[in-house]
C-alpha cells in the first residue's frame, strides 16, 4: 500500500504591496500628525488593541504623548528606509528609520511597527524601538 500523502505545508500569504503602500501612508500619516503637534490625529493611528510598553496605562500613555507633542515650539518628523516583513492574515510589520527634531531634541532610531487592519484604516497595534 502507498504511504499516506502528507497534509500539505500552510501556504506563506505574502503582504501584497498594495497593503505594504497602505501601511506605508498610515506610517507617513502618522508622522504628519505627530509633526503638525495634532494630539487627537496622532491618537487615533493607534489601535484600540495598542499596549503601551513598560507598565503604562492607555490612558497615562496618552496623556504623556499629550504632553511630550504639545511642548515642543516645533517638531519635524522623517521617516526612510521602509522594510515590510510578510504577517500573513496578521496584518503587516514595517522597520523603518525615524528622525525626530524638535525645538528639544533631536535623534534617529530604528522602529519596528505591527500594523492591523481597524475599520478599514491601517493602525499601529505595537510600536518597538530597535
Amino acid at each position: 500500500a502507498p504511504a499516506p500523502a502528507l497534509p500539505a505545508a500552510p501556504a506563506v500569504v505574502a503582504t501584497p504591496p498594495a497593503a505594504d503602500n497602505e501601511a506605508r501612508e498610515a506610517l507617513l500619516r502618522w508622522a504628519k500628525a505627530w509633526a503638525a503637534q495634532d494630539v487627537a490625529g496622532y491618537l487615533a493611528s493607534y489601535s484600540e488593541r495598542f499596549q503601551p510598553e513598560g507598565n503604562l496605562t492607555r490612558r497615562a500613555w496618552e496623556d504623556q504623548r499629550r504632553q511630550r507633542l504639545q511642548a515642543p515650539r516645533w517638531i519635524e518628523v522623517e521617516l526612510k528606509n521602509f522594510r515590510f516583513l510578510p504577517r500573513g492574515d496578521k496584518g503587516v510589520q514595517v522597520e523603518l528609520l525615524q528622525e525626530y527634531r524638535s525645538s528639544h531634541f533631536q535623534g534617529r532610531t530604528r522602529k519596528r511597527f505591527d500594523l492591523i487592519r481597524e475599520n478599514g484604516q491601517w493602525r499601529i497595534a505595537a510600536e518597538q524601538s530597535l
